[in-house]
């Protein structure tokens, strides 16, 4: 699992669960404000954003059978 706060959202990559998904939590509320499912992968291996904080990357594991390469 991995995480990244950038601003007040902290963003929480899932680990062993497929499909692998992002949840965005606000942390003043107290609330999920956001969820993303990705495609291939069973773990969130990093998050990173950019310097504005406008977009987010994830690094994602995938078996060594995955459609796409290593």
């Amino acid at each position: 699992m991995s995480s990244l706060l950038v601003g007040d959202v902290v963003y929480i990559g899932s680990r062993n669960v497929e499909p692998v998904r992002v949840v965005a939590y606000h942390v003043p509320s107290g609330k999920v404000v956001g969820q993303t499912e990705l495609a291939t992968g069973h773990s969130i291996q990093t998050l990173a954003a950019d310097a504005a904080g406008r977009y987010l990357y994830a690094g994602v594991l995938q078996k060594s059978t995955g459609p796409q390469a290593n």
